[in-house]
């Protein structure tokens, strides 16, 4: 791209809903966030609808999302409607959601290029009542959104289910926020700013990231790590299999009672390793060979190699699964705890960290 892709101070509105707008309006200026009316192709509905009607597709969208962020940045945000007619008919628009589509393979797509590696989209939907139930899920469980995406292109369709397969990836690259728009206007403002400054904490742990060295995902590939747990003298538990301790290095770190990480959690094998750990704790517990009672403790010893993302695949595991069993601990050596503090997602686990 020539330059560095950062984020601009510029949001993309995409509203027919005027009352919601002008709350928009107010909220952002307090963060020096300005509507932009330049890029008419993605500010405009009437241009838009006209532009996408005279090619029946909405491929001049994508053409200008990539110019605007090439020109101007990543947009702060974006906020649209859920469903906008955009008067293409039922054949080609059935459910009035397909700009949002657009945009949201817009990201995908480029997301995947070079020097794109840093791309975020940060949507917030406005939506009539009966739609706002479903966008509720979305919230919950964001990466679900992708259901409402297909193409007729196999690589893009295989960009979708790597994002599918890795919340990890998902969370990075999209944070989204609904509003419904016949809640009561102190609502909708509340939800706004919600929305506004965890945009701005996503973009400053963005930024540490960049200036943190230390943090910089590590992409060693390789057979992901495995989950030890010592069971009692040399009888440990491997990746849901039992073994026995012979006194090699993978089990020279592993404390009786405790669920131990041996090898490279990082590059393309979070969900593997998270999916695992998440996967032995149930198992131990159902055959009764461990008591959660007696608290969830995750080491992340030297012999674990960590990377910046660690921290939000970790986050995820401990937060939404484990939680529920009560008392949850991380351990981490020194190298790996200043790791985690400068990473995505230490804000969910901090509380869990212990020295």
């Amino acid at each position: 791209m020539g330059k560095e892709l950062a984020p601009s101070n510029k949001a993309l509105v995409i509203t027919e809903n005027k009352r919601l707008l002008m709350s928009l309006r107010t909220l952002m200026a307090k963060k020096n966030i300005e509507v932009e009316t330049r890029y008419l192709n993605l500010t405009s509905l009437a241009i838009i609808r006209k532009v996408v009607g005279s090619v029946k597709n909405t491929a001049p969208i994508r053409t200008e999302i990539f110019r605007f962020i090439k020109e101007a940045g990543m947009p702060h945000l974006i906020a649209i409607d859920y469903e906008i007619d955009l008067k293409l008919g039922d054949d080609l628009d059935p459910d009035r959601k397909k700009l949002l589509r657009t945009l949201l393979i817009s990201y995908i797509i480029l997301s995947r290029g070079r020097g794109f590696e840093t791309l975020r989209g940060h949507f917030i939907i406005f939506a009539e009542p009966q739609q706002y139930e479903k966008l509720r899920e979305y919230e919950d469980m964001p990466a679900r959104i992708l259901d409402l995406l297909n193409t007729q292109s196999d690589v893009v369709n295989s960009f979708i289910s790597d994002l599918r397969a890795n919340p990890v990836m998902f969370n990075r690259l999209f944070y989204f926020k609904a509003v419904d728009v016949a809640s009561p206007p102190g609502e909708q403002q509340e939800k706004i700013e919600l929305f506004l400054n965890a945009v701005e904490e996503r973009i400053k742990q963005q930024v540490l990231l960049k200036n943190k060295p230390q943090s910089v995902v590590v992409n060693e590939g390789g057979a992901p790590a495995s989950v030890v747990f010592r069971v009692s003298g040399s009888t440990c538990i491997v990746d849901c299999e039992e073994t026995q301790d012979e006194g090699g290095d993978e089990f020279a770190s592993a404390v009786e009672g405790e669920f131990t990480i041996v090898g490279p959690w990082n590059g393309g094998n979070h969900t593997a390793v998270a999916g695992m750990l998440l996967k032995m704790v149930n198992k131990l517990v159902d055959e009764g060979l461990f008591d959660p009672a007696n608290g969830v403790v995750i080491s992340l010893g030297d012999a674990c190699r960590p990377d910046g993302a660690t921290a939000a695949s970790l986050a995820q595991v401990v937060v939404k699964e484990l939680k529920r069993f009560g008392a949850v601990k991380v351990r981490a050596v020194e190298k790996h705890r200043k790791l985690l503090e400068n990473s995505k997602g230490y804000g969910l686990l901090k509380e869990f960290v212990v020295y």
